[in-house]
């Protein structure tokens, strides 16, 4: 992924996650209200249902009275109103005798109203003479009630008259309960519509559910606020590590940048400093072997070697910087053909010969007879090998060792270079150090121990170019391993 391309998704994803937080807020909020909302819906059912249970029985209780008070003193006289024309009943004196009797009964009761029926649903009685004579047969409450079931109706807002004043605004329970001729189970021959004035109740009930309301309304609203408060502290944080992580990215974008811009330099200088540095290590070459005749002081035959010896090493430094940036630039090559591990190992330790009669480190090269042939770069496979090696003989003091040895693997089909020696050895610490290009790991040994720092840094990655990997393993005094695993097949 291209530096860009980084910083175009570390800026769309901040969007999307304050989008996310201000849903659930905003979506937790209707919850929240919704919530209030039904159970505010559900109390007021839970109350009116409990206070139609309650004028129910107070209403039949009336009535019973009014049937065990009335049927028994004036049967005769109802059922001659029942039996009567409907348009002649307002008139009758049978009427005005009920209506003293039951306005004396119901003046200390707790019911606003009260009417008869017959059994054809014609209203014999009335607190309001004025609907004596009507015909309710078709009304709900009066069909159930004539089958023996009691039946409920709230009236909200209504006006009726017990005598000639008004009540206007008041909240009615009327019950249809059936009238027996002798008692429950006997012939049913009327019903009584009897009306409880609920208006305080409904008003207490309304009072509580509004209390409730503004309660929950009040909680609601706190955890409301508190999680809007939580909302936009998250908000906050996740714009600041979004800016944080913006400022990674851009800085990591900076450093690749950089980075590549280093390689290619290096990669341009490398080219540029061989052209030259190959034209020294020549006239070196040829003042060292005195090609056109005798240099006189033999002291110039010391300098044209050291020269040379010099340039040698330097050109070294050159092609290994070269390769590393090409490596990080991505534009080395790999050419794959078979190879023999063992005759590559042994090339590199007779390449190496002059450097290690100059160390006075022994080397000694062990062979697992079962390694078998590779398809890998040779190039490259020796050039990881001379610089691992090269790197155990230069930190290795006089009378040590450096040990090779050569492995394979059926299982995973892998071929291992360990390369051990007896030197002065690295902590764990210090690997990461050793591993990064132009890295020492203190300057006492960068002192001590000539050289760029490239070697192993060159070797892994020429080892990963490879297909495999290079891991270091060591402890300050005990001597280092590296050990360079690669695949046997690519």
């Amino acid at each position: 992924m291209m530096p860009q391309d980084i910083l175009g998704a570390h800026e769309a994803l901040p969007d999307r996650r304050f989008r996310l937080t201000r849903s659930f807020a905003m979506v937790a909020g209707l919850v929240m209200v919704a919530a209030s909302a039904l159970l505010s819906v559900f109390h007021w059912h839970w109350s009116l249902g409990e206070l139609e249970k309650m004028a129910e029985q107070n209403n039949v209780n009336v009535a019973q009275v009014l049937s065990n008070v009335l049927w028994s003193r004036n049967a005769p006289l109802m059922e001659a109103l029942a039996a009567a024309d409907r348009e002649t009943l307002k008139d009758r004196p049978e009427v005005a005798q009920l209506r003293g009797e039951i306005m004396s009964f119901i003046e200390d009761a707790p019911i606003a109203r009260v009417k008869i029926f017959d059994k054809d649903g014609d209203i014999i009685f009335s607190t309001d003479p004025n609907q004596i004579g009507w015909n309710v047969r078709d009304r709900p409450g009066f069909a159930t009630a004539i089958t023996g079931v009691v039946k409920n109706e709230l009236a909200r807002k209504n006006s009726f008259s017990l005598t000639e004043a008004v009540t206007v605004d008041r909240d009615l329970m009327s019950s249809y309960i059936p009238i027996y001729r002798n008692g429950p189970g006997s012939e049913i021959v009327g019903v009584f519509e009897v009306y409880d004035d609920v208006t305080i109740f409904l008003r207490d009930i309304n009072r509580g559910i509004a209390l409730q309301v503004a309660i929950v309304l009040l909680i609601t609203l706190g955890v409301y606020l508190v999680l809007i408060w939580f909302v936009r502290r998250g908000d906050q944080l996740l714009r600041a590590e979004h800016a944080r992580s913006l400022e990674l990215a851009q800085t990591a974008a900076r450093a690749e940048a950089a980075s590549k811009a280093k390689s290619q330099f290096l990669a341009n200088m490398s080219h540029e400093l061989r052209t030259p540095l190959n034209s020294v290590i020549g006239f070196a070459e040829i003042l060292s072997a005195e090609g056109f005749g005798p240099l006189g002081d033999k002291r110039y035959l010391s300098y044209a070697k050291e020269i040379g010896d010099g340039g040698r090493n330097l050109l070294t430094i050159i092609n290994n910087t070269l390769d590393l940036s090409k490596i990080e630039l991505g534009t080395a090559d790999v050419i794959l053909r078979p190879v023999d591990p063992v005759a590559v190992v042994r090339g590199a330790v007779a390449q190496l010969d002059r450097q290690i009669q100059d160390s006075g480190v022994a080397v000694a090269i062990e062979i697992d007879p079962r390694t078998t042939s590779m398809q890998s770069d040779e190039t490259k496979l020796k050039q990881i090998l001379l610089n691992v090696i090269s790197n155990g003989l230069k930190f290795t003091p006089a009378g040590g060792k450096v040990s090779i040895r050569v492995s394979s693997s059926a299982a995973d089909r892998m071929v291992r270079f360990e390369i051990s020696d007896t030197g002065i050895g690295i902590s764990a610490g210090d690997v990461p150090i050793a591993l990064a290009p132009f890295g020492q790991v203190d300057s006492a040994l960068n002192r001590r121990y000539q050289g760029a720092g490239l070697g192993l840094p060159l070797a892994k990655g020429l080892a990963e170019l490879l297909g495999g990997r290079l891991e270091i393993a060591g402890a300050p005094g005990a001597g280092t391993t590296v050990a360079i695993t690669l695949p046997a097949q690519r």
